[in-house]
């Protein structure tokens, strides 16, 4: 009688463990329904859609440029190219544009050519636009005849930005006359 009750004792002892572990197990299935996995992806694309890389970036403080240089004269003068180090510091630019068409934004950047020499004219990806940029001024007051001109000439999304700038930026080369049509 002993060895049945035993036997009794050890199939519900059994039994009990067997149906800890299936509740432990959670269900059967380990596919999520449609609905979590919707607005998982819903949440995953706004916050891409809000990424923005360049945050991210490290900020430099000093960047190698290569002087643009006429080679033919250099060795006329027994003179070598050389790279030149520019200091960065906080300052100001004039945005005279924002797209996200890299087209327009270049296109702009040769329209600007008009602009004396010692005026910068950068074209500045900040995902997702490609901003158009000019001059290196260290003070607000400083950039401000530039802005003038460049507003009575037409450029009315032109403004004032907070920017980092080069310290005593070279001399950029001036564009290649332009050849009528007549020639």
């Amino acid at each position: 009688m002993s060895s049945h009750r035993e036997h009794s004792v050890f199939l519900f002892a059994a039994s009990l463990c067997a149906a800890i572990v299936a509740a432990c197990a959670g269900p059967a299935s380990t596919e999520r329904p449609e609905r979590e996995a919707e607005e998982e992806k819903r949440i995953l694309e706004r916050y891409e859609a809000q990424f923005q890389p360049s945050k991210y970036d490290p900020p430099v403080e000093v960047i190698e440029h290569l002087v643009q240089v006429d080679s033919t004269q250099n060795a006329k003068e027994g003179k070598e190219e050389k790279s030149t180090p520019l200091e960065m510091t906080q300052g100001f630019r004039i945005q005279v544009l924002s797209t996200t068409e890299i087209d327009t934004a270049n296109a702009l950047k040769a329209e600007l050519a008009f602009l004396p020499e010692h005026v910068g004219i950068y074209v500045i990806y900040d995902s997702p636009y490609y901003k158009v940029r000019v001059g290196d001024f260290l003070t607000r007051l400083d950039a401000n005849p530039l802005l003038k001109s460049l507003l009575e000439q037409g450029y009315s999304d032109a403004w004032i930005v907070a920017d980092r700038v080069v310290k005593n930026p070279p001399r950029r080369s001036p564009p290649a006359p332009r050849r009528m049509m007549n020639e």
